[in-house]
């Protein structure tokens, strides 16, 4: 940012956690402004407005505002599953910002303790890997983690990154139940004031394995949508 006398200085946050993080000052992430609309009877759209804030600090009492995203995220019910399709809008405020590189953004699920690999689940992607340690790093084209969920039952998570949106696609999954993806992982992503960045992903909340709810077919038919 700059400062006086013409000179530049990096200020660094983490919007991951509500503490110091790896160095990183502790920032947030504010709700300004929330709004549902019924579109059909089983499609819901909630669109919210949120500011990415720093730490209070000398000169920014309150925080310093990073970026101001718009996040819509539309809920679809069908009979076997739940499609949830998010859509998140980030610009800058005032000032030039870079994200990343993290392995902790863009976009994370957390499945049930039940689901985890230790207990019985199932986390794999596109090509047939299986366990987090065999689908981090790649560029998996998506990645589903089912589970147990009680009563002899299965159930899971299955995560579509719009192509459009990560040219530097990568994951970060743990056997212990978290999955994240975003386009910055391995490096830094510059975001100047006059761009945005848009990051879209859907997730499908299944009954039964990725096999079961038929998740290549379903990631087949979300790729002819975004074309």
């Amino acid at each position: 940012m700059p400062v006086a006398a013409g000179g530049y200085e990096d200020y660094t946050y983490n919007f991951y956690v509500d503490e110091t993080f790896q160095g990183r000052a502790p920032g947030q992430i504010v709700e300004t402004d929330i709004r549902a609309d019924l579109i059909r009877d089983n499609i819901l759209r909630v669109t919210q407005s949120l500011e990415w804030r720093g730490p209070i600090e000398w000169a920014a009492p309150a925080g310093r505002i990073a970026a101001r995203e718009i996040r819509t995220t539309l809920i679809t019910s069908r009979p076997d599953m739940y499609v949830l399709d998010v859509e998140s809008c980030l610009k800058s405020d005032q000032w030039d910002f870079t994200l990343g590189p993290t392995r902790h953004a863009y976009f994370n699920i957390r499945v049930a303790d039940s689901m985890i690999v230790q207990f019985g689940g199932v986390v794999r992607d596109d090509a047939g890997r299986t366990g987090g340690e065999a689908i981090t790093g790649t560029k998996s084209r998506w990645v589903d983690f089912s589970g147990p969920v009680g009563g002899g039952q299965t159930a899971g998570l299955a995560v579509f990154p719009d192509p459009r949106d990560h040219e530097d696609l990568s994951w970060f999954v743990a056997d212990w139940g978290v999955v994240t993806v975003g386009p910055f992982r391995i490096k830094g992503r510059l975001v100047t004031k006059d761009q945005e960045l848009l990051a879209r992903y859907r997730v499908i909340a299944h009954d039964g394995s990725a096999e079961d709810a038929k998740i290549a077919t379903l990631f087949a038919a979300y790729l002819e949508e975004a074309r």
